[in-house]
């Protein structure tokens, strides 16, 4: 259980708590925001709380942050994006194909200009909803 769930389960808010605790507002902030706590620090939650430091140090362990990207990369690379950028770069590499293709047989450019216009609308369709399915927290 995470430090926030806890609190809000006691119904403290974050001053209250960092009160009983002895800690600053500031200091609970970051720690719910993932920050690691000290062990001072973690003996002082686990004492306001009244569980064993060790399960406290627990809900801290499961708190994975992302290690080399930072939150908005993260969140900027969801599978959604993920699945546009697939498809704009399969999207590039068909299209590139295709129009050599036909300036190799001479043929009529005009079906890759309408498969192009075509496929490209998608292309703008899928960023938008991609766009508009992005919830700020």
């Amino acid at each position: 259980m995470e430090l926030k769930h806890r609190r809000l389960e006691k119904g403290w808010s974050q001053e209250q708590l960092a009160d009983i605790t002895g800690l600053s507002a500031r200091t609970v902030q970051r720690l719910e925001k993932g920050e690691k706590p000290s062990l001072e620090t973690l003996k002082a939650l686990a004492a306001g709380f009244k569980i064993s430091s060790s399960e406290l140090q627990k809900d801290f362990n499961a708190i994975k942050q992302p290690d080399n990207m930072t939150i908005a990369e993260s969140k900027f690379m969801t599978r959604e994006w993920r699945s546009f950028f697939i498809h704009l770069i399969t999207f590039m590499v068909v299209m590139t194909w295709a129009y050599i293709l036909s300036a190799q047989f001479e043929l009529d450019n005009e079906w890759v200009g309408i498969v192009m216009l075509s496929w490209g609308g998608l292309l703008v369709v899928h960023a938008i909803k991609n766009i508009g399915s992005a919830e700020p927290e």
